[in-house]
């Protein structure tokens, strides 16, 4: 058996993984985030991926849409989880003040997303993009997902994993119809 903190800048979880096949293990993510201490690549650095704080981000030709999904379901924590595991290079979801404006933003690699808490109307609220990923995109695509699948919390997922790095996310049991090959971090 393997217990460990599969864990993103913006959830984590244990899960206990057991040996399947030759090459395979697969298991179920428990319902407590894991805490283990990040691994560091450099000893004398401070950044668990051995790189620096300078980041060029462009902000220039931002690209505005809305959406009808309002702030507070991003501070769920099992929904988080699935926007991590799905997004593994989201980073941050955090409230700002953005020129007078609170706004939550996400933020993915040299890309922000920034969604407006206050509506335009309708229910509607801006997001604002900037960078030359969507991050709204994959956050607003996941948030779809767990609606449509009835709002999961984390122990119903698990995860399938290969020696040749294939990573297939489940809910409930493997080789269900909800079953999703994972993009590599």
């Amino acid at each position: 058996m393997i217990l460990t903190d599969l864990r993103g800048e913006l959830a984590s979880s244990l899960i206990a993984l057991r040996k399947t096949a030759p090459d395979t293990v697969s298991g179920r993510f428990l319902s407590v985030p894991g805490h283990f201490m990040w691994l560091r690549a450099e000893i004398d650095n401070p950044l668990r991926d051995g790189g620096s704080y300078l980041m060029e981000i462009n902000i220039g030709n931002p690209r505005h849409t809305a959406t009808a999904v309002g702030p507070d379901i991003l501070d769920d924590p099992n929904l988080r989880f699935l926007v991590q595991r799905r997004a593994p290079r989201s980073q941050s979801i955090y409230r700002i003040d953005c020129h007078g404006r609170d706004v939550v933003e996400v933020n993915a690699g040299q890309s922000r997303a920034h969604l407006d808490t206050a509506p335009l109307g309708d229910g509607l609220h801006e997001v604002t993009e900037i960078g030359p990923d969507c991050a709204w995109k994959c956050v607003d695509s996941t948030i779809d997902l767990w609606n449509h699948l009835g709002r999961p919390v984390r122990e119903r997922f698990g995860l399938t994993a290969t020696a040749d790095g294939t990573h297939i996310l489940w809910l409930d049991q493997p080789g269900t119809n909800h079953a999703w090959l994972l993009p590599n971090p």
